[in-house]
């Protein structure tokens, strides 16, 4: 039916005329160039004062109007996010040249961790209001700051590591939906009105920090000192920042909000 409605719009349906200057490859090229000059221009300036090497470095201080609760949680996010990526750079490598993992069930690995991500959500959405947003969080944290060295401890134990991998992966899909879940609603919770937006944007730009931080400390650690060295420094970094994620000033509202942002590679 579909098919023959379509035919039959096609054949008795006319096609607007609707009329179009033409225009030549040079005015179109310079219109394009045009676009691009004044794009470039312009359009990073807001993002440079608002996100740029100075202005987070007065964040951090606590110069500016988000105020001292969110700046000391953007310290532990930081902090926390660059123990994951500490841990989840080296860890394909791990896989592949420790512990055996064929390339293909590493895909398959990373595949089952970021599914198991998606449908935990609806267990951290109903979790918090029993318990509270930094009671998950914190939770989170602790679980992950546990089984990063834990994937260090399947080197010795040949034959098992088939089994726990596959937990390990699991149990990090569902503590990065509660980190998630629960942070972002922290950040939305403690910024000041009219300041939402910027106060995630500024949450996001540190996560994205945290990254490249991450990445360069767990590159360099399992490089230099392997890789055992490496998953034992992410969760310091995390047991470091969880205390400093847990303190407040003043109690948090609890209400749920969905994270807009999806989880970065490797989380």
């Amino acid at each position: 039916m579909g098919l023959g409605a379509g035919l039959l719009g096609y054949f008795t349906v006319p096609e607007p005329k609707i009329p179009r200057p033409r225009r030549t490859f040079i005015g179109t090229m310079v219109a394009v160039g045009n676009f691009l000059v004044e794009r470039f221009r312009y359009a990073p300036a807001r993002i440079y004062y608002r996100l740029g090497p100075l202005q987070i470095v007065r964040i951090m201080q606590g110069k500016t109007k988000i105020g001292p609760d969110l700046t000391l949680y953007f310290y532990g996010a930081l902090l926390a996010a660059t123990g994951f990526s500490v841990f989840f750079v080296p860890l394909p490598l791990y896989l592949r040249a420790v512990l055996g993992v064929p390339n293909g069930l590493v895909f398959a690995l990373y595949i089952l961790h970021n599914g198991m991500n998606a449908f935990s959500y609806g267990w951290a959405q109903r979790l918090i209001p029993r318990i509270g947003h930094r009671p998950v969080l914190g939770l989170a944290l602790f679980v992950r700051s546990v089984v990063f060295p834990l994937f260090g401890v399947l080197a010795v134990l040949p034959g098992l590591h088939l089994v726990l991998v596959p937990v390990f992966f699991l149990i990090t899909g569902v503590t990065w939906a509660f980190f998630q879940l629960a942070g972002t609603a922290i950040v939305t919770r403690l910024a000041p009105a009219g300041s939402k937006g910027e106060a995630m944007g500024i949450y996001n730009a540190l996560l994205g920090l945290s990254t490249v931080l991450g990445a360069l400390i767990g590159g360099y650690l399992s490089d230099t000192l392997g890789y055992n060295a490496a998953f034992i420094a992410a969760g310091a970094l995390i047991l470091i920042a969880l205390p400093i994620v847990l303190l407040e000033s003043k109690p948090v509202a609890e209400e749920i909000t969905l994270p807009t942002s999806q989880e970065p590679q490797g989380s």
